[in-house]
């Protein structure tokens, strides 16, 4: 202990010495942050040739007990989960670009009591009628990303709902789903 306390440091080289110590980092990082990159690059390999994609259908088919119908062949489809008083429910996702998405639903009832026909009529502010001629009601957000028709099929309603996280124009693959469908039952 004596040792230490014979020591005598002058006040001023510890902050002279955290200034120095900075001063190096500061000028290290900068000399990194200019030079080359360096590294590997590494890209997925894609199952997808040009090829393959000039080679693939226009269209899919989905079919289950039931509900059949031609979707465009950019989503996967899948069994969706069902929420209660709904016979089926079927779930599209674009497989290159997951931010698209499309959900058909079939359930007993009728559209003059539709809930969501109801909800969209009282907000004009946000949807728009757009005009049909095979008798569903069909509505588009005004931002464009959603793109939702109502059908009425026997004593069933069939609603088809095409969305996106961004402005997209669902025209074409909505008209591929709903001139397809038809009910099994």
């Amino acid at each position: 202990m004596r040792f230490v306390a014979r020591l005598k440091i002058p006040k001023v080289s510890i902050p002279l010495l955290i200034a120095i110590l900075v001063i190096a980092a500061v000028a290290t990082a900068i000399r990194n942050l200019n030079s080359p990159a360096q590294g590997t690059i590494t890209t997925p390999i894609s199952d997808t040739s040009a090829s393959q994609i000039k080679s693939r259908p226009a269209y899919k088919t989905y079919s289950d007990p039931v509900v059949s119908f031609n979707y465009p062949s950019i989503y996967d489809a899948e069994a969706g989960q069902k929420s209660s008083g709904y016979l089926d429910v079927i779930e599209l996702r674009k497989t290159q670009q997951r931010t698209e998405f499309a959900s058909i639903g079939v359930y007993p009832g009728s559209l003059a009591n539709e809930s969501g026909i109801n909800y969209r009529r009282v907000h004009p502010e946000l949807y728009k009628l757009a005009p049909t001629s095979d008798g569903s009601v069909l509505y588009s957000k005004t931002d464009s990303t959603e793109y939702t028709g109502f059908w009425q099929k026997g004593p069933d309603v069939v609603t088809i709902s095409f969305t996106s996280v961004g402005a997209h124009d669902f025209t074409a693959d909505y008209k591929m789903v709903a001139d397809s469908l038809k009910l099994k039952q």
